[in-house]
C-alpha cells in the first residue's frame, strides 16, 4: 500500500507538472517576506499545512517573468536572471551584471518554475481554495533527518499547472535555533508572450 500511495503521488506530481510545461511563458506580480520563528513553535505538520503561519505583512514586491528553463525576478531597477548557464544579478547603481551563487528561494517556485528535487520524497497533501482557485498542495521535506520542520510547500492551480503560492523553512545560524520561515504569493500571474531580450545578459 505505501509503494502505491508513493507511485500515485508522483503521478499527480507529473501530471500538474506536464500542465506547467506545456505554458510558453507567464508573468506574476510576487510578493515575498521572511519571519523567523522559534524552532520549538513550527513543527513539520504546520510547515505544511498552516500558510497562515506567515500572514501578514510582506517585505518586498516583485515581477517575475518566466519563459521555459528561463526567469527574471525585478525589484525596483535591480533584477537576477536565471539561465541554464547560471544565475546574475544586475544593480542598477553601477549598472552592471554579477554572477550570483545558486540558491533556493520560494519565488523561484512559483508560476511554471517549480520543481521538485526528484530524489527526495514529495507528499501530495490533498487540494485547498486559495485566493478563489483550486490549488493541490504538495509538500517535500529538506530537513537532514526525519521529523525535521525544513521544508518547502507550493499550491500549484488544479487546472493549469501554475504555482501561486510557495512557503519554505529552513534553519538560520542562531545559536539558539531559529528557523527562517518564507512565503512567496502570486498575487496575479498571467500568461502572456515574454520577449527573450528580458532574459539577455549584455557582453
Amino acid at each position: 500500500v505505501g509503494i502505491y500511495i508513493i507511485f500515485l503521488q508522483h503521478v499527480i506530481y507529473d501530471v500538474l507538472r506536464k500542465k506547467a510545461d506545456s505554458i510558453k511563458a507567464v508573468r506574476c506580480e510576487v510578493a515575498e517576506g521572511n519571519w523567523e520563528v522559534n524552532a520549538g513553535s513550527i513543527t513539520p505538520d504546520q510547515t505544511k499545512h498552516s500558510p497562515e503561519n506567515a500572514a501578514g505583512a510582506t517585505s518586498r514586491k516583485l515581477i517575475v517573468w518566466q519563459k521555459g528553463v528561463l526567469a527574471r525576478y525585478e525589484v525596483g531597477k535591480n533584477h537576477i536572471i536565471r539561465r541554464p548557464d547560471g544565475q546574475y544579478t544586475y544593480n542598477a547603481a553601477d549598472d552592471k551584471y554579477y554572477t550570483l551563487g545558486q540558491g533556493f528561494y520560494p519565488r523561484e517556485q512559483l508560476g511554471i518554475g517549480w520543481r521538485m528535487d526528484r530524489t527526495r520524497p514529495i507528499e501530495i497533501l490533498g487540494t485547498k481554495t486559495w485566493e478563489g482557485k483550486e490549488t493541490t498542495v504538495i509538500w517535500q521535506p529538506l530537513g537532514l533527518y526525519a521529523g525535521s520542520p525544513e521544508g518547502v510547500t507550493v499550491w500549484v492551480v488544479t487546472g493549469t499547472g501554475v504555482t501561486i503560492r510557495a512557503q519554505a523553512v529552513w534553519p538560520t545560524h542562531y545559536p539558539d535555533g531559529r528557523m527562517l520561515l518564507h512565503v512567496a504569493d502570486s498575487q496575479s500571474c498571467a500568461l502572456e508572450d515574454v520577449p527573450d531580450k528580458l532574459f539577455e545578459i549584455p557582453e
